[in-house]
């Protein structure tokens, strides 16, 4: 459904061969390019999602955690 409405938007098929360093190098440059004064970049919005759910399990009970010696 997602590269559907891609392609119904841009007219193009979206690429997927982009890496996470090359992923978080161009982000890195997006947001400066929005900082910037002297380039103007078209306002936009990111919608994430995780499509796996995530379990947290600990030991103990909630009253261990209350009691527990704070050092700083």
């Amino acid at each position: 459904m997602q590269v559907r409405v891609f392609m119904i938007l841009t007219g193009k098929e979206p690429r997927r061969t982009m890496n996470a360093s090359e992923c978080v190098s161009k982000g890195c440059a997006l947001e400066c390019a929005i900082l910037s004064i002297t380039f103007r970049v078209r306002e936009f919005q990111v919608q994430e999602s995780f499509t796996f759910s995530i379990a947290f399990t600990w030991k103990g009970s909630a009253q261990d955690s209350q009691n527990a010696d704070v050092e700083n």
